[in-house]
């Protein structure tokens, strides 16, 4: 098993004890591909924020240049029936985690993306946000009691960005927020 996918496990076994700990109201990940599997598997809902190459496999531009083209056929063939969806297969067998493919994650998962002028084709399981680093997006769904139990916000494998704004806005709507990140 190679380094990252050890690492990969190892952060996930971490994450599921302290969801389990923690019994948060709703999980926040930037971009929350992995953290999506891990919070299914424990019946919490879960949002996730993605942009740029993230959204590759559904953007849909009218008139692309062929780099554009070969940069989202490069991310695409990577994540949809490529590398990303054997890493989600590792993932779920290595914890006994339902499985998931991304093209599934980007159909289902609820998805905030901060480009709200980006085209892209997708369900109403996408919602568009006008921050430009990050933002929790649409409002959360009504069965999630705002106000009483916790948020996690978690910052996965992407680059950081400043999550002060999201801390802010979940601290309004629950009593304890827990942020986990990359950042140093």
């Amino acid at each position: 098993m190679s380094d990252y996918l050890r690492e990969l496990v190892r952060t996930n076994i971490e994450l599921r004890a302290i969801l389990t700990a923690l019994t948060p109201d709703v999980v926040v990940s930037f971009p929350g591909v992995f953290t999506a599997q891990l919070a299914a598997s424990l019946g919490i809902p879960h949002m996730a924020v993605l942009h740029g190459p993230y959204l590759s496999p559904i953007v849909e531009l009218r008139d692309p240049s062929p780099l554009e083209i070969a940069v989202l056929t490069v991310a695409t063939d990577l994540m949809c029936g490529g590398t990303w969806d054997l890493i989600l297969r590792h993932v779920a067998r290595a914890l006994g985690l339902p499985e998931l493919t991304y093209e599934r994650f980007l159909q289902t998962e609820r998805i905030a993306i901060p480009q709200p002028a980006l085209s892209l084709r997708g369900g109403e399981n996408l919602g568009r946000c006008d921050f430009i680093a990050a933002s929790l997006g649409p409002a959360i769904p009504p069965a999630i009691e705002l106000g009483s139990g916790c948020c996690y916000i978690s910052f996965g494998t992407g680059k950081p960005c400043p999550l002060d704004d999201v801390v802010r806005v979940a601290s309004s709507a629950f009593a304890r927020v827990l942020v986990s990140t990359n950042q140093a």
